[in-house]
């Protein structure tokens, strides 16, 4: 059984198509570094941009804020909890997995839900040292060599991991970009995406046969 939630509602649902979102990211990536790193900075440009897409990328910000993610991972407990309820589902064998953005999300549902038997990353944002020493689920995690916003963020996260004892396993495909796995974008790399999943399906075979602890 699987069941893939949707986070994104209300105002943000309604601004956050698929070709505003593209639109949107585009937009922010194109800025320089420095820019990037400076929340005033970003702020500025995107007072310049015309009204209607000041809305969508102030929606986008929204969605990277740390309070946001809270509440996100929040809604994210609850759906697993809606899960292990079913009377047709083992309740001891629920994980996640999550694609970008979602595989961020996932990571932080590991960290949140101490009954998670499983977690699979694709290419998301790493969870702090201080969330992931709750996780309590072993953590699979697949990332781009060539996508050096998330993947260079990796060493860090298994750093922690060991610091903590979770079972935290990387792979990292050289020359793969980011959303390797995304065979709808130019950025598909078929011979990673293939391997990838074999992984996912073995770390669910084994992960999800028992619940993981520390």
């Amino acid at each position: 059984m699987a069941l893939a939630p949707n986070l994104f509602t209300g105002e943000i649902e309604r601004l956050l198509t698929p070709a505003a979102v593209a639109t949107g990211f585009g937009f922010l990536r194109s800025l320089p570094p420095e820019v990037q790193r400076d929340p005033a900075a970003i702020q500025r440009r995107i007072a310049e941009r015309p009204t209607e897409e000041r809305a969508v990328l102030e929606a986008l910000r929204r969605i990277q804020n740390p309070e946001e993610h809270l509440r996100f991972a929040r809604d994210l407990v609850g759906v697993a909890d809606g899960l292990r309820s079913r009377a047709d589902v083992d309740p001891t064998r629920v994980g996640s997995v999550g694609f970008c953005f979602g595989g961020g999300m996932s990571a932080l549902l590991a960290c949140h839900d101490p009954k998670l038997a499983a977690c699979v990353i694709f290419y998301g944002n790493s969870p702090s040292e201080e969330l992931v020493a709750k996780a309590r689920c072993p953590i699979l995690g697949l990332y781009g060599g060539e996508d050096h916003r998330i993947t260079d963020t990796v060493p860090e996260l298994e750093r922690a991991a060991r610091a903590h004892h979770v079972r935290f396993e990387a792979h990292v495909y050289p020359g793969a970009q980011h959303a390797f796995f995304n065979d709808t974008r130019p950025m598909y790399n078929a011979e990673a995406a293939q391997d990838a999943w074999r992984r996912v399906l073995n770390f669910f075979g084994e992960g999800l046969l028992a619940t993981g602890s520390k």
